[in-house]
């Protein structure tokens, strides 16, 4: 092709049949493609970017034949399109006619198809310079996949048009299938680059840039514990200690953490633990006979089974036997049932993760009332009870998943994030929006380190707050068991 933009544009605003559409999209990806370069170019070179000078040396030469590429298309279009038009003009009743326009119609939907590949092909390289590209020419990037978006609608849009007229609906039904898939999927994308970029230019650096508040769990244990402080003192000056039972089989090395914090928030609280560790291999009657003597032993004010418990163990039928009254951490399905029905009993006590995550919220002054809350996670140990209890306290809740169709634009949407679906890392700058508030309950080991389902140092930098792992929100769930054993002895007195 060997025309001026000034002469394309021109051709373009008449009724000539070509340029159109198709060509059009086409020299969008082809300015994309040239943007993508630019970004490339101007970050090769530069000391600070060094360890990636080999990927941009690369993406330069790609970025180079993606741009021949869609450029070659806006001729291959108006080479398709010429016969096309053509038999449109083919009288109705000259015999071949329809067969000859099918032909046609097939031959000129494949420059759009090319082209939705081809933007297909761009999609990694955005998303690559994203990360590794020049900070001053990241802006670019956005723009590039701004065009890249566009040119795939442009393109699927063309096919659209043409699949309509084709005869064999079945052949119609799916192309056009397969262009939609191939549509969201560049579309998607293309809205997280440029989700991502925007959250590193709004957040940057000069001195408007706001500071990332974190949302560490120690501020609020010290706050929960000074405010059951009175109680405590209520409980001892009637001779109470609210004690907890706590259910162990065998010795995993999560629950000896787990419950190594326990004993030292309730010791440095004036409340007392009782251990009870069964072995490993403990009969299902030998646990029930445990659990049921900690129901009618008056002394003992909550009881926390470890969970997950052995695979030969019923762990159903320890939750139905439990007393809901001492179930501090929500096994029983009574008390699960008073979570989702918003019951206000007080002896209704909520799961401890998810209402340590409603702790830390009111811990640092986050009002839920008329927020958007979007959850990551729909089980029934957080996702689920933590959308009750967040809903009682007038939020308008989103329950997501690793299944939910696009799921970043869900999570962008939000303006309380909150991630517990048990992936390391997924949420990325491209989940995530300025104002946000960004809660990681996720606990996972990699590479032998703990972290969240967040990326922290990602998207740290360009939130409103976020709450670390570790240190935010597990930080907290040992101050709420005991929360819970006090709320229940004083309900003994």
């Amino acid at each position: 092709m060997s025309t001026t933009i000034s002469e394309y544009l021109s051709t373009l605003s008449t009724n000539a049949p070509t340029p159109g559409g198709g060509g059009t999209a086409a020299l969008i990806g082809a300015l994309g493609s040239s943007l993508a370069s630019m970004v490339a170019a101007l970050t090769t070179g530069k000391k600070k970017y060094a360890a990636y000078e080999e990927d941009i040396r690369r993406i330069l030469s790609q970025t180079a034949a993606l741009r021949d590429r869609f450029t070659q298309l806006i001729q291959a279009d108006a080479d398709a399109f010429e016969p096309l038009s053509k038999a449109y003009g083919i009288p109705k009743d000259t015999p071949g006619r329809e067969e000859t326009l099918q032909k046609c119609l097939l031959a000129a939907m494949q420059p759009p198809l090319d082209i939705l590949s081809a933007c297909e092909e761009l999609l990694p390289i955005l998303e690559e310079l994203s990360v590794k590209g020049s900070v001053l020419a990241i802006s670019d990037d956005a723009c590039a996949a701004s065009a890249c978006r566009d040119a795939a609608t442009a393109a699927s849009m063309n096919v659209f048009v043409n699949t309509r007229l084709l005869t064999d609906r079945e052949t119609a039904h799916r192309i056009n299938q397969e262009t939609r898939a191939k549509l969201d999927v560049v579309k998607s994308r293309c809205d997280a680059v440029i989700a991502g970029i925007s959250g590193k230019l709004l957040t940057s650096s000069l001195e408007q840039a706001p500071t990332t508040k974190e949302l560490r769990g120690m501020p609020v244990v010290k706050s929960m514990c000074a405010a059951l402080a009175p109680q405590m003192e209520a409980l001892a000056a009637k001779g109470i200690t609210p004690k907890l039972a706590i259910v162990r089989v065998g010795a995993n090395p999560d629950d000896l953490s787990y419950e190594k914090g326990i004993l030292k928030r309730f010791e440095n609280n004036g409340a007392a633990v009782a251990v009870h560790e069964l072995a490993e291999d403990v009969t299902q009657e030998e646990l029930e006979k445990k659990v049921l003597s900690l129901n009618a032993d008056d002394t003992v004010h909550g009881i926390l089974v470890f969970r997950p418990l052995p695979k030969h163990l019923d762990e159903k039928q320890i939750a139905a036997i439990i007393d809901p009254s001492k179930d501090v951490d929500c096994m029983s399905e009574l008390n699960l049932a008073g979570v989702f029905s918003g019951r206000g009993n007080t002896l209704v006590f909520a799961p401890c993760t998810p209402q340590a995550v409603v702790e830390l919220l009111d811990g640092y002054g986050i009002d839920c009332t008329g927020k958007r809350v979007v959850i990551v996670g729909r089980s029934v140990v957080v996702g689920k009870p933590l959308s009750m209890l967040l809903l009682n306290k007038n939020a308008t809740v989103t329950i997501c998943h690793t299944r939910t169709k696009d799921l970043a634009a869900e999570c962008r949407r939000a303006d309380i994030l909150i991630a517990c679906a048990g992936v390391a890392k997924m949420i990325t700058p491209a989940y995530t929006n300025p104002d946000q508030i960004v809660i990681d309950v996720g606990i996972n080991f990699v590479d032998g380190q703990l972290c969240g389902d967040v990326d922290y140092d990602a998207v740290h930098p360009i939130v409103a707050g976020i709450s670390p792992v570790p240190g935010g929100v597990g930080t907290l769930t040992s101050t709420v068991i005991l929360k819970h054993t006090i709320m229940r002895a004083a309900l003994t007195d």
